[in-house]
Order: structure tokens, then sequence, then C-alpha cells
């Protein structure tokens, strides 16, 4: 499973834009790796996005 990560762009006072654009935070990775009594585990990769 893969999920893009967004977050607010901030205005000219460092607040969340009143127009609701985002920009990219990231992503989250989560893998399958084993069940076991009906429970199933996962791996989590958090891969971060860096502004400049």
């Amino acid at each position: 499973m893969d999920l893009e990560v967004a977050k607010s762009l901030p205005n000219v006072f460092g607040n969340a834009d009143i127009f609701g654009r985002t920009t990219n935070a990231g992503r989250v990775t989560a893998q399958y790796a084993s069940s076991q009594a009906k429970k199933a585990t996962l791996i989590r990769k958090k891969l971060s996005y860096r502004d400049q």
C-alpha cells in the first residue's frame, strides 16, 4: 500500500493557505509481512521530502 502525504501551503503570515492548496510532504509505504492468529503484521516505511 502506497500513500502520498500532503501538507498545506503557508501564506505570508505562516498560516494555512485560504484556497486549500497543498504540497507534497512525502510518502508512506506499508508492506505486508505476515499474519498470525487473525492479525496481520505490516512494515511501514516513511519517505519525506525536504523543502528548499
